[in-house]
This record gives C-alpha cells, sequence and structure tokens, in this order.
C-alpha cells in the first residue's frame, strides 16, 4: 500500500477515536453487517461496529460483468429522531473515503473520493433495518495506468465536464440492509 492510501484508511479511524475519547464502554457496542446497492458503492457487503451514536465501518462493493471494485470506508453519526426498536437515533451523517478501481480494456483507473451524505434508518425489528442515505463524493486523486497501446484521452476521473472544465463532485446515493449481530 503506498503512504496516501494508509493515510486515508486511519483517517476515519482518529475520527473515530476523537468522538468517542473520554467516553467508557458499558454495554452500548454493537457490531452490524450490512448489504446493499448504490452509487459509487455498486453492490456491496460491509461491517459496522457502533459505540453510542457512532458508527465505523468498512464496506467492499463490485459491479457485476464489469471489472470494478470499491472498498469504502466511513464514519456515521446518528444525531436526529427516536425509534422504538433501537437505542441508536435514525437520522445520520456519513464521511469517509472511498477507493474505486477500474479495469478497462486498455488501462486500470484508481480513484480516491471524499463521501458526504445524510441519511435515515427505518428499524424493522430490533435486529433488522434498512437505511437510505444520499449526498455527494469528491475526488481527490486519480490516476490511469495504461496496459496496451491507446491514442485516446483519459479524461480525468468520473468528474462532471462542462467546456473543458472539470467539477470532480458526483451525486451518491445508497439504499442497504443492515443486521444486528447483537
Amino acid at each position: 500500500m503506498t503512504y496516501k492510501v494508509k493515510f486515508l484508511f486511519y483517517i476515519p479511524l482518529i475520527i473515530n477515536c476523537l468522538f468517542n475519547s473520554g467516553i467508557q464502554l458499558s454495554g452500548q457496542e454493537k457490531v452490524n453487517i450490512s448489504a446493499g446497492m448504490g452509487f459509487p458503492e455498486f453492490l456491496n457487503a460491509g461491517l459496522r461496529y457502533q459505540i453510542r451514536q457512532v458508527q465505523t465501518g468498512l464496506s467492499f462493493g463490485t459491479m457485476p460483468n464489469i471489472e470494478i471494485v470499491t472498498v469504502s470506508v466511513d464514519v456515521y453519526y446518528h444525531f436526529a429522531g427516536l425509534s422504538e426498536l433501537s437505542a441508536r437515533r435514525p437520522w445520520y451523517g456519513r464521511t469517509g473515503f472511498i477507493y474505486w478501481r477500474d479495469k478497462g480494456s486498455y488501462s486500470i483507473s484508481e480513484y480516491y473520493y471524499l463521501n458526504l451524505r445524510l441519511g435515515r434508518e427505518f428499524n424493522i425489528s430490533k435486529r433488522i433495518g434498512i437505511n437510505l442515505d444520499a449526498g455527494a463524493i469528491f475526488e481527490l486523486s486519480s490516476k490511469t495506468k495504461y496496459t496496451t497501446s491507446y491514442t485516446g484521452s483519459s479524461g480525468g476521473g468520473y468528474g462532471i465536464y462542462f467546456g473543458g472544465i472539470s467539477f470532480p463532485v458526483l451525486p451518491s446515493i445508497g439504499l442497504g440492509l443492515f443486521y444486528n449481530l447483537y
């Protein structure tokens, strides 16, 4: 792993430690497994660890029949609302980093994004729920390695282009199902 990748994966861990500094662990910890679909995670599966109203998560995503792989490291902060079925507040903010690897016919591209979203959980039971969130991703960096001779232009990342100016911001949305292990 390069230094930049290691740095990006440690930021959510540091943020989580800051949120939880000075808090005693008193039976509020929970582990959730999740599965979902969305952009940019595509079809994904993940694991989240919760302490009080903060969760840290790691998920892996892919798109069938296309050689795209994503890895997402996120921090969720549950800040508003009440639920009859959970002590966790249903409204949350989510931030984190996404690594996106796209293997094409002529190249392998890697992108690093900052993810910012707002969302809500809908508890079906004490253990099962659905989450829906939306926001934006911001391209932090990208690189492309050509595997064969190619004379075209890479065009940069998957950002929005208007009049030759790149706006490396894309919408993001996700729909998922989670299960509380305990």
